[in-house]
């Protein structure tokens, strides 16, 4: 549910809610709306998320409480009111992949940077580390909600740290998985018989539902077909294409008029003659001293 679906329902209800309450909700949804602006920045719609979960739950306290005391008590709130068991389809049919990657993430992981800052060489913190992550998975596997919600929010709540007091890099792949998680999956791979046909239907099929496929290395890597059912049927919510099977790309094939495909003209990684042109000089003079040339393709691989 989006944040004007969200404000319409409240609108419904609000009058018969607490001032609090009622102020809490109408921040939080304030926050979500600015969020889902934020369509090519994860670091600013992360940030904007977490305003919005703050709203949602925070009382007003201080010193003596602590944040994430406060928000395991907010998670027991809010699972005692799900008496459908909606959070619970939520975290493990749509996010159980994510959540398993966050939680073999060490950039989230507290102690991690506890040790860096006090420069503890002992590096116990990967112990504590797999310790932790094997119980993570325990709960994950035993589908325990309360369990894996509060494990998720501490590795958020590190990551909001990290990010809030400047302690991250804006714009940086060090968190990446955890910020988009395949929501948008970006083919850079070469073409090999390994390779070839790779986003079939099985591949298309696990991707996370709503997201996005950029293909901008060779068309031979995506079955069309396969691809343009994911599209047709929702599972994906876009495809950008730079590479065909054949190109030009065919007048008639449907990529053309399909409302969920970006076309390219096959220019993701346009050639600069400066740098070229110095990779080739670079590589007459190592061949006319006798040593090999550099960026050779290794005619086994393939690339």
């Amino acid at each position: 549910m989006e944040s004007a679906q969200l404000k319409l329902k409240h609108r419904k209800l609000r009058d018969t809610q607490p001032e609090r309450l009622r102020v809490r909700v109408h921040r939080a949804i304030s926050w979500l709306a600015r969020a889902e602006r934020e369509t090519h920045d994860p670091d600013a719609r992360f940030l904007f998320l977490w305003i919005a979960f703050n709203a949602a739950y925070a009382s007003e306290f201080g010193f003596e409480t602590s944040e994430r005391a406060e928000t395991g008590r907010f998670i027991d709130r809010v699972l005692g009111l799900d008496r459908a068991g909606r959070l619970h389809g939520v975290l493990f049919e749509q996010f159980s992949g994510p959540v398993r990657t966050l939680i073999g993430n060490p950039y989230v992981y507290e102690p991690f940077w506890r040790a860096l800052r006090e420069h503890d060489a002992r590096e116990r913190w990967k112990s504590n580390f797999d310790t932790e992550r094997r119980r993570a998975l325990e709960a994950l596997l035993g589908q325990r909600t309360d369990v894996v919600l509060r494990i998720v929010l501490d590795r958020l709540h590190t990551l909001r740290n990290q990010t809030v007091h400047g302690g991250a890099t804006w714009n940086s792949s060090a968190n990446r998985a955890q910020l988009a998680d395949a929501a948008v999956v970006i083919n850079l791979l070469p073409l090999t018989p390994a390779t070839r046909g790779i986003f079939d239907a099985a591949t298309l099929a696990a991707m996370r539902p709503g997201a996005s496929l950029v293909n901008l290395a060779r068309g031979a890597h995506v079955v069309d077909g396969a691809l343009l059912a994911a599209l047709d049927a929702g599972h994906l919510r876009h495809a950008v294409l730079d590479v065909f099977h054949q190109e030009p790309l065919p007048r008639e094939h449907r990529y053309w008029s399909h409302p969920k495909v970006t076309l390219l003209p096959h220019v993701a990684a346009a050639t600069d003659a400066r740098s070229a042109a110095a990779v080739v000089a670079a590589n007459l003079k190592r061949f006319r001293a006798g040593a090999p040339p550099e960026h050779l393709v290794n005619r086994e691989r393939g690339y």
